[in-house]
């Protein structure tokens, strides 16, 4: 099993849906057990719901938001964001 240092460094991308399904799921198992790491995961899911909340009607950014984002990130520098 995962430890809890892993657990909550990936916490985001797992909300996000961002982790390949083996690693997702390790996490899932990991969350159901962890007393540590279950409330942290709580709070985080709450977040996000407050975030949505607070911003009706409105979904995720657009691709092409995030394609002129990654456009100007570019334009400034490789050193600035990692690759990918």
């Amino acid at each position: 099993m995962i430890d809890c240092r892993h657990v909550i460094g990936r916490m985001w991308e797992y909300l996000d849906g961002e982790l390949p399904e083996d690693e997702a799921e390790e996490i899932r198992a990991h969350l159901d057990v962890c007393g540590r790491c279950n409330p942290q995961y709580q709070f985080q899911i709450r977040f996000l719901s407050a975030v949505v909340a607070s911003r009706p009607g409105e979904g995720a950014p657009s691709p092409a938001l995030a394609g002129r984002v990654k456009a100007a990130l570019d334009s400034i520098g490789p050193d600035i964001h990692p690759a990918g």
